[in-house]
């Protein structure tokens, strides 16, 4: 039932004047019909005559114009009228119904046809009447008079409407149509840049249900509608926040800048939180290792100052300890000697290795393949006497050349190998796992032990000098190990939990 209410809704609104006409003139008929069937004793049988040869006449044209897909023609109005005025003279007491259909065809010409076309057909419509008038109606004296005069008026005036009407509704559909090609174009606009922005956008209903999402939420941030609506709980009430969440398709830990704002919506009569989501996790680390290297430089600069200073008297405290040292009998004073000497050689070593860190590095221009590097370090692993006889070592090496210092990146290297043996001082089975891959823009090292791990703070504070978790350590190697890397423009990434281990991910670029 539906389905056909829709069909008729859908006819009537493509119809057009053609169609309309002879709506209306269909229905002028059915009504005639109805009299005729009513009054049926009393018609007479030259009536009935006319009546449906008028009928037949109209439709039959009618019919022709919608085959051949003509939308309206002028002839065809002037048809219709003379028809109507043919039907008025054979008789003439039906004037007052055949003229209110003349003004109805005089009203939708009008409509229909141009403003030329429209007065010929008024011109015709005078004609008509007069002629009607003169030889069937016969009007005598002031009434004459009077009823031309009227009818003529009545004529003019609808046309004139009719066409008035017809170039306001021409202006207003312009103006509708311009209209709505500016809220299109605005809409598809919007639409755009909402789906092209930079940014995440999405927004959900008061039941924390998910209303909308654009593209960059899915294609760049690859966040699922359970990801959206648990960040939208986390920050509620919050208008600005930063938030460190899990992202369950990417299966890693990211921080997003979120922005949140509320609106009512009229139509679902509640209210919609919109979410603006970026990704900053890559440069909330740059920002972080930028805040490390000005730590690290100032340190540094300060360490080769210290150092210089503590250098000279240190120099004057061993030549008198020499000196006293070759007066002296006293075992008990020669025996204090020899450790004040060993302490002034550690010291001495001390800021050597500061010095050496404070020096600025050079960029590496050496093609090295990293493989042999690697391998040499785990050789000195297996031969050093800190390694655990249980240590399971687990090697995937494979070759990848970049520019690099060997000397030096074996030091740094094996820094980071014997850290992560001494984390695992307490493991009852200890594993490094040391993985090599040559990608096609990069060649990436792991290395990858299972020991105590490491706290925040000190993921924070692992390559400041002096800062140290042993109880005999300088804080220097990992210092040194990073400038080291740095000179070597690596990309370093570090993945460490309490009690889960500890990860070091270095990502060199290819030769």
């Amino acid at each position: 039932m539906a389905s056909h209410s829709n069909y008729i809704k859908n006819y009537i609104t493509n119809l057009e004047l053609q169609d309309w006409k002879s709506l209306i003139l269909f229905f002028y008929f059915c009504l005639f019909q109805i009299a005729i069937v009513l009054q049926l004793p009393f018609v007479q049988i030259d009536f009935a005559i006319h009546f449906y040869l008028a009928a037949i006449f109209l439709f039959v044209h009618h019919l022709i114009l919608y085959q051949a897909k003509i939308s309206s023609h002028v002839v065809s109005t002037v048809l219709d009228i003379l028809i109507f005025f043919w039907l008025m003279g054979q008789h003439s007491i039906l004037i007052s119904f055949n003229l209110i259909i003349i003004l109805i065809l005089l009203f939708l010409a009008g409509l229909n046809h141009t403003k030329n076309e429209s007065l010929v057909v008024l011109m015709l419509s005078s004609i008509m009447l007069s002629i009607t008038n003169l030889f069937f109606i016969r009007w005598e004296g002031l009434q004459n008079l009077f009823s031309m005069v009227l009818f003529n008026f009545s004529f003019m005036s609808v046309v004139y409407i009719s066409q008035q009407f017809k170039y306001e509704l021409i202006d207003l559909k312009l103006a509708i149509s311009e209209v709505s090609k500016k809220l299109r174009s605005q809409e598809e606009f919007a639409h755009v840049l909402i789906e092209k922005m930079p940014t995440g956008i999405t927004a959900l209903g008061a039941q924390n249900e998910l209303l909308y999402a654009n593209n960059n939420l899915y294609s760049t941030l690859n966040l699922s509608h359970e990801d959206l609506k648990s960040l939208n709980q986390q920050t509620e009430n919050r208008n600005f926040s930063e938030v460190h969440f899990f992202n369950s398709n990417l299966n890693i830990k990211k921080i997003y800048e979120i922005n949140k704002a509320q609106y009512w919506d009229e139509y679902l009569n509640s209210y919609v939180s919109l979410m603006m989501l970026k990704d900053v996790t890559d440069i909330k680390n740059l920002q972080d290792e930028i805040k490390q290297k000005e730590k690290l430089a100032a340190i540094g600069q300060l360490a080769a100052g210290i150092a210089h200073e503590i250098r000279n008297p240190l120099a004057g405290i061993s030549g008198s300890i020499q000196l006293l040292s070759s007066e002296t009998q006293n075992q008990d004073d020669l025996k204090l000697m020899k450790i004040i000497h060993k302490e002034i050689d550690r010291l001495n070593n001390l800021i050597t290795e500061f010095l050496d860190y404070s020096k600025p590095e050079k960029r590496p221009d050496q093609k090295i393949d990293l493989a042999l590097v690697v391998n040499e370090v785990v050789q000195n692993i297996k031969l050093s006497n800190q390694t655990p006889q249980n240590l399971s070592l687990i090697l995937q090496i494979n070759s990848g050349l970049i520019l690099g210092f060997a000397d030096k990146l074996k030091q740094a290297f094996l820094n980071i190998m014997m850290n992560a043996i001494q984390a695992m001082s307490t493991v009852a089975q200890p594993i490094l796992k040391i993985n090599l891959e040559a990608y096609e823009e990069y060649v990436q090292l792991t290395i990858e032990d299972n020991g105590c791990g490491m706290s925040l703070e000190t993921q924070k504070r692992i390559f400041e000098p002096f800062y140290t978790t042993k109880n005999k350590g300088t804080g220097l190697g990992l210092a040194i190990t990073h400038k080291v890397l740095d000179s070597h423009q690596v990309k370093m990434k570090i993945e460490s939990e309490l009690g889960q281990g500890t990860k070091f991910i270095l990502i060199f670029n290819r030769a």
